[in-house]
């Protein structure tokens, strides 16, 4: 209580009227009580957005201060992902389409119902959700009692290339300090990591020569995060060999 909260629940909690969920004429009674949940969020005047999953759409609504997100999957026509930047004083939302020829023919074949009334190349309005769902701003409000924290610029770093091992990080702060790097496959799953120490204002990190493995990792979409102080940045990178 009184520190900005994020909820992540597997149902959406508003009452949208193309959600199956809230169809209290069939098996769907138990959710009956999704008012009286959100006005439970509402009283604490801390929760910026609740997230979820369930409908496999793009879609974002404003209630009473309360952004309620819907998240897409890969399960469900053109395989995306979305990525929330939080700093001080918001949350900036961004959305990306990925590429992956393959996953995106394997996962039209596991969705029978979706696929068989549109093409995975050509989603519709509904999956899709609007431009306004894609990219937007979460404002993070000021709290009673709560002393705003110091806002620091957010951290810039740049690759000079988008492949490995060939990429060279260039990180850009006036401040110096152990600088850590992770490097994750889509899984979630980190598969290397350094810690180094950066003693200049702009510092450039050789990854092959600083993270382990990197040379028998298998070829595909990989993200390196970098964590520096109270920053922390990623960006997708691909291996190849």
């Amino acid at each position: 209580k009184g520190k900005p909260t994020i909820v992540l629940s597997h149902y959406n909690m508003l009452e949208w009227p193309w959600n199956a969920m809230f169809d209290t004429t069939r098996s769907y009674g138990e959710y009956a009580g999704m008012a009286q949940l959100r006005s439970i969020l509402e009283e604490s005047c801390d929760v910026l957005a609740v997230l979820n999953g369930h409908v496999h759409a793009n879609r974002v609504e404003v209630h009473n201060g309360i952004y309620y997100i819907d998240i897409n999957a890969t399960l469900v026509g053109r395989p995306s992902i979305r990525y929330f930047y939080v700093y001080p004083n918001q949350i900036v939302v961004d959305y990306e389409y990925l590429s992956d020829t393959t996953l995106l023919y394997h996962t039209a074949a596991l969705c029978t119902l979706c696929t068989a009334c549109f093409d995975p190349y050509k989603v519709c309005d509904f999956i899709d959700g609007r431009p306004r769902d894609k990219a937007f701003v979460i404002p993070i409000r000021r709290l009673a009692g709560v002393v705003d924290p110091e806002v620091h610029p957010p951290l810039d770093i740049r690759l000079s290339s988008s492949y490995l091992p060939d990429a060279e990080v260039e990180l850009c702060s006036e401040e110096v300090g152990i600088v850590r790097f992770s490097l994750y496959d889509v899984l979630g799953r980190e598969v290397s990591q350094a810690f180094l120490r950066k003693s200049h204002a702009s510092e450039r990190f050789n990854l092959a020569h600083e993270l382990d493995g990197l040379d028998v990792i298998a070829p595909g979409v990989y993200f390196l995060r970098v964590r520096f102080g109270n920053h922390v940045a990623t960006k997708k990178v691909l291996a190849v060999r």
